[in-house]
């Protein structure tokens, strides 16, 4: 009897351990499902031609103003203004940052989160092959109240499969004087950071409006 006893325990034993282990890969095959069910496309960066800092401001006005005394020349100086104000904004920011790194990083983190949400992870974007972030432009221009402020100038189009979207930056969003975006590169690219952030924001309505799935 003590040996049927023994025998007894080791098979309730062996049962138990077998139970858990499959248990256990149950568990994990589910986890290992839901991570591969959360796909979303590959992404493309595309920098603009001319890859730099664009500025609008106060060079229109002055063009426009010498325009009356000096003809086309005067748009010319007002040309050269705006474009030696982004020369010392683009020094500035690239010193430390570069924009597609920043689009690229801010696209991901939108992509991360559209397709993984239950309301919009069945939109024909995540399950597309790629998407391409094609930069149109980047920069500042400048806008109404104190100490010259200047808000972010972005476009972007996006694509994929064969649907493509074009976009540009709210109006309403962050501002900073132009003095400090001169100066301080980390401006321009908290600036940018909301610009570019406004854009997913609209390019996520397009797609939620379109109802494209």
């Amino acid at each position: 009897m003590p040996h049927v006893k023994v025998f007894a325990f080791y098979m309730i034993r062996n049962s138990l351990t077998m139970l858990v282990a499959i248990s256990l890969t149950l568990t994990n095959g589910c986890s290992l499902l839901d991570i591969a069910s959360a796909s979303s496309p590959r992404l493309y960066i595309v920098s603009p031609e001319q890859d730099r800092i664009r500025f609008s401001g106060k060079g229109a006005g002055a063009g426009m103003m010498l325009m009356s005394s000096m003809g086309p020349a005067g748009i010319a100086i007002g040309v050269a203004i705006d474009e030696g104000i982004s020369k010392e904004i683009h020094t500035a920011f690239s010193a430390h940052h570069t924009f597609s790194s920043l689009a690229e990083h801010e696209t991901h983190s939108w992509l991360d989160r559209f397709c993984g949400e239950e309301s919009t992870k069945a939109n024909l974007l995540c399950n597309a092959d790629k998407l391409t972030v094609q930069i149109e432009r980047y920069g500042f221009k400048t806008t109404s109240g104190d100490n010259d402020p200047v808000v972010s100038d972005i476009e972007i189009n996006f694509s994929f499969s064969d649907k493509q979207y074009h976009v540009k930056n709210a109006e309403n969003i962050s501002t900073s004087p132009l003095e400090e975006v001169k100066k301080n590169g980390d401006i321009s690219y908290d600036l940018f950071q909301k610009g570019i952030q406004s854009i997913l924001d609209g390019f996520e309505q397009q797609l939620l409006d379109s109802k494209i799935e």
